[in-house]
């Protein structure tokens, strides 16, 4: 998994606002890690199955007979940026193009648009890059 620190996080910050022309306090970086709260392992492993007619000995299921419809990512991270100003359209465009930029340079997946239910900013305007947990 990757691992991400507040020292990599203000970097990040200071290296994106001077590609966007934007003071540091109004670039937001966040890292987000989804996981099952086992971080990187499988919470099936660390489950008891009972049967309907004994409820008192509880099984683990083998490998053999797991689905294979199960994720075999267990933890993911979302590394999205938010910029606080913006003074025009244009500017809005053109972060996307530094963040699409960024996350390359970065090796990072690139970028997808992010609906927001309620959000005022149209679905286009909202980035985000994930970082998947064993491809790291």
């Amino acid at each position: 998994m990757l691992e991400i620190s507040r020292e990599q996080i203000e970097s990040w910050k200071v290296e994106l606002a001077q590609k966007l022309s934007q003071d540091k306090a109004d670039i937001v970086v966040t890292v987000v890690t989804l996981d099952y709260g086992m971080k990187k392992k499988d919470p099936i492993n660390h489950t008891y199955f009972y049967r309907k007619n004994d409820f008192t000995n509880g099984f683990k299921i083998p490998e053999s007979q797991k689905s294979r419809l199960l994720p075999t990512t267990f933890s993911e991270k979302f590394i999205r940026v938010y910029c606080k100003k913006s003074k025009s359209e244009t500017d809005l465009e053109e972060a996307q193009e530094h963040f699409r930029d960024w996350c390359k340079k970065k090796g990072f997946p690139p970028p997808e648009a992010e609906a927001i239910p309620g959000s005022e900013v149209p679905q286009a305007k909202r980035m985000k890059t994930a970082t998947h947990g064993d491809d790291q």
